[in-house]
């Protein structure tokens, strides 16, 4: 419940996201009541191409802005973001995004989300070395770590396409 009021919060006045409201008087240790926000499911692929109120690129495009908003700016984020827990609306045009289940979720300290935004840079440039960098300031390697050979790791992934990017994509395409 906390989770979800901590997002409803953190996203209050962006129209293009959503979270059913809790209801903590009719809530307690083993039930949750949450208002009831119906949508298509995220998973439904033909429920969305088949509504002309809902867009699939744009509501793409709102997920990924919606992560970079918790993860960036709130530093709280849901860890689940399977598409079982994701749904769009027609309460605004192309749809809105609705999340549920907070059951899962996290908070960044500094160094976590300033780790998260050079590791980005880097899968989308396929920069091994900054993916090194950032896994250091996130915090995620043991002391002592052979950077050379995690460098040398990375670099090989990146070559044999074991990491899917923008750019190892257009090149292999």
């Amino acid at each position: 419940a906390s989770h979800c009021e901590r997002f409803r919060s953190d996203f209050s006045g962006v129209p293009w996201v959503a979270a059913p409201a809790v209801y903590p008087e009719l809530s307690g240790e083993t039930v949750l009541t949450m208002e009831y926000l119906p949508g298509v499911s995220l998973k439904d692929l033909d429920a969305i191409a088949a509504d002309p109120e809902l867009d699939a690129r744009s509501l793409a495009t709102r997920l990924g802005r919606a992560y970079f908003l918790q993860f960036c700016k709130h530093r709280f984020f849901n860890t689940d973001p399977h598409a079982g827990n994701l749904a769009a609306d027609a309460a605004i045009p192309k749809g809105r995004l609705i999340v549920y289940d907070f059951g899962q979720a996290a908070r960044l300290d500094e160094n976590e989300r300033a780790g998260a935004l050079m590791l980005l840079e880097a899968l989308l440039d396929e920069d091994a070395e900054l993916c090194v960098d950032a896994f250091s300031t996130m915090g995620v390697l043991k002391e002592g770590y052979d950077r050379e050979a995690i460098v040398a790791t990375v670099a090989d992934n990146f070559r044999a396409g074991r990491v899917a990017t923008g750019k190892g994509a257009a090149r292999r395409g």
